[in-house]
């Protein structure tokens, strides 16, 4: 399960969102994370979506040559109706810059709501640097766009400033997979375990008991006290 997958789902209860989650394995190697921080401290994210290795970051390579190949981009953006607009694999939907800062402010901060229980440190360290530089330089870009030119045709130019910040958010929330991980409704307290890489989200109608069992046997040291166990 991708991290901004959290946005869109509810519990079957009561319908209340986001859910609280908790990471138990990640899919990705540590590997992965310590090359997403290394390029991010270097500048050197690019903006390159490589399906058969998207965290295939290679230093020796500028940005600007991949910046026009539009099929292979990550963030992209184009003039629409004289308006510059953006969208990523994060955002699908066209959004006007502020739109565009907006979603990744409201998604920031409900991240107080995901820890992260595995053993990757590099894990650990990219969801403490989204948390906190990266989500203080997106709020202090936003608060300042009201006096930047947004008519101009370069989308890319207008969001230099925190360009590397957004390719981390797009590598760190599509490109890393959740392997095993508890989704805690915020309302009713029921969980729903991430298996596979897949949120088993069922109503409790359904019988779930040996997968339940075996799940929470295996991960009950993590779960919050106030959980709902039946």
């Amino acid at each position: 399960m991708k991290i901004w997958l959290n946005c869109s789902l509810a519990c079957p209860e009561d319908a209340s969102y986001p859910f609280e989650l908790i990471i138990f394995k990640w899919e990705n190697k540590e590997e992965k994370f310590r090359q997403l921080l290394d390029g991010y401290k270097k500048d050197l994210l690019l903006n390159l979506r490589n399906e058969e290795s998207p965290l295939d970051i290679h230093f020796d390579v500028p940005n600007s040559e991949f910046k026009k190949e539009e099929d292979n981009l990550i963030i992209l953006s184009e003039l629409k109706r004289g308006k510059v607009v953006f969208y990523d694999t994060n955002v699908i939907h066209l959004s006007t810059l502020s739109e565009y800062l907006e979603w990744y402010l409201k998604f920031l901060a409900e991240l107080s709501d995901l820890s992260d229980k595995t053993t990757y440190k590099s894990a650990k360290d990219c969801l403490d640097l989204t948390r906190t530089v990266i989500y203080e330089k997106i709020r202090t870009y936003y608060d300042k766009i009201s006096s930047i030119d947004t008519k101009k045709e370069d989308g890319y130019e207008l969001i230099q400033p925190i360009f590397q910040d957004l390719l981390f958010l797009n590598y760190y929330f599509t490109y890393m997979e959740i392997d095993e991980g508890l989704l805690i409704c915020p309302k009713c307290k029921r969980w729903y375990p991430i298996i596979k890489t897949i949120p088993r989200i069922y109503p409790k109608s359904m019988k779930r008991e040996p997968m339940d069992t075996d799940f929470q046997k295996k991960w009950r040291e993590f779960y919050p006290d106030d959980v709902i166990m039946d």
